[in-house]
């Protein structure tokens, strides 16, 4: 026969029955570039491979208003329509927004205005 007893103190009993908080992380959407994350509001944040210098290391994109959405529509070239498609989602206008997307590098350009399409249905005009 064992003998030992065993002891239970006030920390052991809420140890167990506390439960260890786990880490969430936002679900992925296969539809966005990898590193992207759409948000529980719909918004999406992009980390910037190349960010400009002095500049912002991540943008939030937003679902287009409907200034952004005539702007892009009215847009006849692809790279013109990219450039609509990220500045307006970003709410970015004027001489500020012009000199900020000179800035970016191709390669965030193109991420960033996949992205944004992803905010639009599919069509002759979104170029997917």
């Amino acid at each position: 026969m064992n003998d030992v007893a065993t002891v239970t103190t006030d920390t052991d009993e809420a140890a167990a029955v506390t439960p260890v908080a786990e880490e969430t992380t936002p679900a992925t959407d296969k539809s966005l570039p990898a590193g992207y994350i759409r948000n529980e509001d719909g918004t999406i944040t992009a980390p910037l491979a190349y960010p400009p210098a002095d500049g912002p290391h991540e943008l939030v994109l937003k679902r287009f208003n409907g200034r952004s959405m005539v702007d892009v529509m009215n847009t006849k070239a692809d790279g013109d329509r990219v450039k609509r498609m990220v500045l307006g989602s970003t709410g970015m206008v004027g001489p500020k927004g012009e000199a900020f997307f000179n800035a970016l590098d191709g390669w965030d350009i193109i991420l960033l205005g996949e992205a944004c399409a992803s905010f639009l249905p599919s069509g002759r005009k979104t170029g997917r």
